[in-house]
């Protein structure tokens, strides 16, 4: 299905005459702040909630080895 959408796009590339752009100089700050902030907050609530989920276990198994390392 996605290909019909990606086949009519390259049909209308003809009809395309001069394109031109201009990037604000400002551009760069909105692609951080608009996207990479957010991935790495969503990276972290990751981490955070894998941690979260699974503390009680890393600290039985951080005891273990302790346990096994002062002796």
């Amino acid at each position: 299905m996605r290909r019909k959408g990606y086949l009519g796009l390259l049909a209308f590339l003809p009809l395309v005459g001069c394109v031109s752009a201009y990037i604000d100089p400002g551009t760069a700050g909105m692609i951080v702040g608009g996207s990479i902030w957010p991935l790495l907050a969503a990276i972290a609530a990751g981490i955070l909630g894998f941690f979260l989920k699974f503390f009680t276990q890393i600290k039985e198994g951080v005891r273990s080895v302790w346990r096994k390392v002062v002796k």
